[in-house]
């Protein structure tokens, strides 16, 4: 059931992300994951009323429940998607590795779920003092990329998204090559703690 859900959610993982750069391979290995306690509770996008709610999963992980227009209670299940997501660091810089979490709250038909893939997408972040700065790969950046040659690297293009097959230690190449360059990202969003 758990992987169906996961299916099921990659659908509106595609929307919630719109214009982020999709792999099937995670971006971490066993070695790069970190733990931050400071990442768990309730954070704010400045510029609207987007809610991420980090909470502890286990010693090393996260489960990420994002509610869009900080929509909460009974009313909301149209408006949440929950994500595992790891913390890692790669070159003294902090990334953030988002996969479908468990989304059993979500009405899909059944024929449209196994039509759907779960994919892993990732995110710089920057720390500061009582707020992060989240910028997520440009899906729009790696098209361009590629398509100049300026970037080799294994995927499969489909209508309008380009789904990275490079393994791992690939991605993470690329990332590191690419984690100042900020061509690279769609507009990051600044999260603040929330103050309840």
């Amino acid at each position: 059931m758990k992987t169906r859900l996961s299916i099921i959610v990659a659908g509106i993982m595609m929307i919630f992300l719109a214009g982020c750069i999709a792999s099937i391979h995670p971006l971490y290995t066993s070695k790069d994951v970190v733990f931050d306690a400071s990442l768990v509770g309730e954070w704010l996008e400045k510029d609207n009323s987007n809610r991420w709610v980090f909470e502890s999963s286990g010693d090393s992980a996260y489960i990420l429940t994002y509610y869009e227009n900080g929509v909460f209670g009974a009313d909301s299940t149209s408006t949440l998607s929950k994500f595992e997501a790891v913390l890692l660091k790669l070159d003294n810089q902090h990334f953030l590795d988002l996969y479908p979490g468990d989304n059993d709250h979500i009405p899909l038909s059944s024929l449209l779920s196994t039509t759907l893939f779960p994919v892993h997408t990732f995110a710089k972040l920057n720390f500061t003092d009582g707020e992060f700065v989240i910028s997520f790969f440009s899906n729009e950046w790696l098209q361009q990329a590629i398509s100049d040659n300026k970037l080799k690297i294994a995927h499969e293009k489909t209508n309008s998204q380009i789904i990275l097959t490079a393994s791992t230690t690939d991605l993470q190449e690329m990332v590191i090559k690419n984690a100042d360059n900020k061509d690279a990202f769609i507009e990051p969003k600044t999260l603040v703690r929330s103050k309840n």
